[in-house]
C-alpha cells in the first residue's frame, strides 16, 4: 500500500499484520522484536515490510496504537513516518538522556521562579512541536502560545515549550525539495525566534544528532527522559502540539498532545518570498544564510604553549604534553581551515603566540604595580571573572558575569586588593565587558593609571580579524579552559568548544553548516592528546568534574575514555 503525505513525500506501507510479518503473537515483548530485527539483519532478510514492522512495534505509543486498531492505516493518519530500520539501533543507543543536547535553563528559571512564590505544587507541562521549520514563523510561535494557554486553564504550570524541527533526510524531501534548508540553518532561525521568549526555545536533537528523521513520539519520549535527568528531578509531563490539519496524530498519545487550530501562515509562503510573518531576526537569517560571506580577515587562535597543561607535568613529562598539544592545535587549525575553505571562504587561520604578547605587555608595564584579568599573565594582583552562559543554547549573549569556578566572589576579590596606583592588564577589548565590571567592582582607594591590552602586542597587533579564540578553550580539562556554563542541574562548570554543548557558531564564529564537523574534530584531537597518558578524570581541571558527573562518568575514569564518549555520540549518525 502507498500512502502520500500532506509534504508530498510517498512511504510504501504493508497491509499484512505486522506481528505474522515478523513470525511473532501479538503477545510478543518490545526484545523479542528486536531480537527478531537482529536476527533478520544478520541473516540480510529485512525486507521492506519486515523493516516497517519492526519500527512500528518497536516504538511504544504505536505498538499500542496497532494492538487497538491492527491497522497500518490508523498509523499512518496518527503521523507514522518510517524511515528505514538500519537507522533504529543508532537511535536507540543515542538517545540517552546523559547527552546534553537540548538547552533548559529558561526551563530551570521558571521552575524556581515558581517554587520561590509560594504557590501550590501545581502538575508541571513542557510543550513540544515537530516539523520541517523551514523556516519558523509566527503561526508556528502563536501554535505554542494557544496551546500554553488551553493547558493553563486546566489548570497546569506550563515550564517551557520546545521547537524539535525535523532532520534533513525528511526536510529535504518535503514539497519537492523546495523546503531543503540545512538543518544548522532552521536550527539557528528556531533559536533567533525565541531569543526573546523566557519559556520557548530549540530542542536540536532529532534535526541534529539523529541518523535520519524519528516520529514525533521518539522525540516526546526522549524529551520527557532527559529532562528528568538533567533537571535531577520527577520529569513534568510532555505535551506534543500540533495543528489541526494533523488531528490523527491524537491517536498515538490521547492523553499527552494538545490540538491547535491550524492558521493560513505557511513555511512555504516564507521561501517564497512573503515575509511578513516571520520575526525579523528569522527573515534577515532566512536571506542570507546560503549566501554568507566571512571576507578574508585572518581568523586568529592564541597559543598559550605549555601554560593551560603543565597541570599535568607531574604525570606525563612536559615534553610529551608539549608534543601532543602541538599535535592538537595543528589539527585544530588546519581543521578550521580546511572547513573555510570547503565553503568558499578566504579566511586564513593563525596560531598567535601569548608568550610574545605577555613578554612586550610587562614590558609595557614596566616597575608598576599591576592588576591582571587574564589567567595567564602573572601580576601584583587578579581578579578572577568569567562570563557564564547557558549549556547547549545558542549563547548569543551570557546570562551573567561572576567569579571563576572555585574562586572567592569578584567583590571578595577586589576588596582583597591594597590601595595604591595599578595597572589593569586584559587579554583583548573584544567587549570590553570584563574590564568595565573589574573597574566598577574595585575599591575607591585602587587608582587605575592605565591600562595595558595584551592584543595590542604581537605578530598580529593592530591586525584586524575576523575572530580570535584561545588554544585552550579546545583542550578538554585544561586550566581556565573552555566555556564557563551553567548546567540543567544548576551547577556550574567549563566545557571544551565543542558540540553539544557549546554554540560555536556564537562563541567561535564557525559557520553553522559546519559546527559539527569542526566538534567532532576537536574530540577527536583530543582523544589522541589523551591516549595511553592515563590521566584521569580527577587530574582534570576541578571546573570540568561537575559536567562528567552529571553525564556518568567517575573521577577515576580516563580523560581519553571522557573524550572518545563523546566522539560516539558525535559520530554515529554518520555510521548509518
Amino acid at each position: 500500500m502507498t500512502d502520500t503525505y500532506a509534504s508530498g513525500i510517498v512511504m510504501e506501507r504493508p497491509e499484512d499484520n505486522l506481528y505474522e510479518i515478523l513470525g511473532l503473537s501479538s503477545t510478543a515483548s518490545y526484545f523479542d522484536i528486536f531480537n527478531v530485527f537482529e536476527r533478520l539483519k544478520e541473516e540480510d532478510a529485512l525486507t521492506a515490510d519486515a523493516q516497517y514492522a519492526c519500527k512500528a512495534l518497536l516504538d511504544t505509543d504505536y505498538r499500542i496504537l496497532y494492538n487497538k486498531t491492527q491497522s497500518t492505516k490508523a498509523l499512518f493518519d496518527a503521523g507514522f513516518f518510517n524511515d528505514g530500520l538500519d537507522k533504529l539501533v543508532y537511535q536507540y543507543e543515542s538517545s540517552k538522556s546523559d547527552f546534553v543536547t537540548t538547552p533548559t535553563h529558561k526551563l530551570q528559571a521558571n521552575l524556581e521562579a515558581y517554587q520561590k512564590s509560594g504557590k501550590v505544587a501545581r502538575n508541571f507541562a513542557v510543550l513540544v512541536t515537530t516539523g520541517g521549520m523551514a523556516p519558523i514563523h509566527n503561526g508556528h510561535v502563536a501554535m505554542m502560545e494557544q496551546a500554553k494557554r488551553q493547558l493553563e486553564e486546566q489548570g497546569m504550570f506550563v515550564l517551557a515549550g520546545y521547537f524539535a524541527p525535523g532532520h534533513d533526510s525528511y526536510v529535504g524531501q518535503k514539497y519537492g525539495g523546495t523546503a531543503a534548508i540545512p538543518a544548522a540553518h532552521r536550527c539557528a532561525m528556531v533559536e533567533l525566534a525565541c531569543q526573546d521568549s523566557d519559556w520557548l526555545d530549540c530542542d536540536p536533537w532529532a534535526a541534529r544528532y539523529m541518523p535520519g528523521e524519528v516520529n514525533f513520539t521518539s522525540v516526546v519520549g526522549r524529551l520527557g527522559d532527559y529532562l528528568g535527568h538533567q533537571l535531577n528531578m520527577v520529569a513534568p509531563t510532555v505535551f506534543y502540539v500540533y495543528g489541526s490539519d494533523n488531528a490523527g496524530f491524537s491517536a498515538a498519545l490521547p492523553n499527552n498532545s494538545v490540538c491547535v487550530e491550524r492558521t493560513a501562515i505557511s513555511s512555504k509562503l516564507a521561501r517564497e518570498g512573503n515575509h511578513d510573518h516571520l520575526d525579523p531576526k528569522v527573515r534577515d537569517y532566512l536571506l542570507s544564510w546560503d549566501q554568507q560571506d566571512t571576507g578574508d580577515l585572518p581568523y586568529l587562535i592564541r597559543n598559550e604553549e605549555n601554560e593551560a597543561i603543565k597541570q599535568w607535568d607531574h604525570i606525563v613529562p612536559i615534553e610529551v604534553l608539549e608534543k601532543r598539544r602541538i599535535q592538537l592545535q595543528s589539527t585544530i587549525r588546519l581543521g578550521i581551515a580546511q572547513v573555510f575553505k570547503s565553503l568558499g571562504h578566504k579566511n586564513k587561520v593563525h596560531l598567535m603566540s601569548i608568550s610574545d604578547q605577555v613578554t612586550k605587555a610587562k614590558e609595557a608595564v614596566g616597575g608598576r604595580k599591576s592588576i591582571s584579568l587574564d589567567p595567564f599573565f602573572s601580576a601584583d594582583q587578579r581578579i578572577d571573572s568569567t562570563r557564564y552562559f547557558a549549556v547547549s543554547q545558542a549563547q548569543h549573549s551570557c546570562m551573567y558575569r561572576a567569579q571563576r569556578p572555585g574562586f572567592k566572589t569578584l567583590r571578595e576579590q577586589a576588596n582583597a586588593i591594597p590601595a595604591g596606583d595599578y595597572v589593569l592588564v586584559e587579554d583583548d577589548t573584544v567587549t570590553g565587558g570584563t574590564i568595565m565590571s573589574a573597574l566598577s567592582l574595585l575599591p575607591s582607594n585602587v587608582n587605575i593609571v592605565d591600562q595595558v591590552i595584551l592584543s595590542d602586542f604581537g605578530d598580529y597587533a593592530g591586525v584586524e580579524y575576523y575572530d580570535v579564540v584561545d588554544l585552550r578553550d579546545f583542550i578538554v580539562g585544561s586550566a581556565h579552559g573552555g566555556l564557563s556554563v551553567v548546567l540543567g542541574n544548576g551547577l556550574k562548570a567549563r566545557v571544551p568548544y565543542a558540540a553539544p554543548y557549546v554554540s560555536l557558531r556564537a562563541r567561535a564564529k564557525i559557520p553553522a553548516e559546519a559546527e559539527l564537523e569542526i566538534s567532532r574534530i576537536i574530540w577527536q584531537a583530543n582523544v589522541r592528546f589523551f591516549q595511553g597518558t592515563k590521566l584521569k578524570i580527577c587530574d582534570a581541571c576541578p571546573s570540568l568534574h561537575s559536567l562528567s558527573e552529571m553525564i556518568g562518568f567517575d573521577p577515576e575514569d580516563t580523560m581519553e575514555a571522557f573524550c572518545q564518549w563523546h566522539v560516539d555520540r558525535l559520530l554515529e549518525p554518520h555510521l548509518v
